[in-house]
């Protein structure tokens, strides 16, 4: 809930884009989605805690964070994870996030 990570751009100018993957947990895959259905996942990143939520789709599909973020500077990510509303899974899940750095 609210957990800051922060990227820190440390070898030139760059952008950033976070890259999503499929939950997992055993044998049950818990797929992404607009809405936290039946073994549904609802997973969401922004900059802010206050700004717009994107919601990740697809996977290792990459959105977008931050353009031209100059040597040297941070960028806070902000990662909200909603839960199916029912599954038979009682696994602990798993995911990874994957920032991505291009030069502009």
């Amino acid at each position: 809930t609210n957990d800051v990570q922060t990227v820190q751009v440390t070898t030139g100018p760059a952008n950033l884009d976070v890259r999503s993957t499929v939950f997992s947990a055993g044998n049950y895959t818990w797929n992404l989605g607009f809405s936290n259905g039946v073994n549904q996942v609802k997973w969401e990143f922004s900059t802010t805690t206050t700004g717009i939520w994107y919601t990740f789709l697809t996977p290792g599909l990459l959105y977008d964070l931050a353009n031209n973020l100059p040597q040297g500077a941070t960028q806070n990510l902000y990662l909200r994870i909603t839960m199916p509303t029912q599954t038979s899974s009682t696994a602990q899940y798993g995911s990874t996030v994957t920032i991505v750095a291009t030069a502009p």
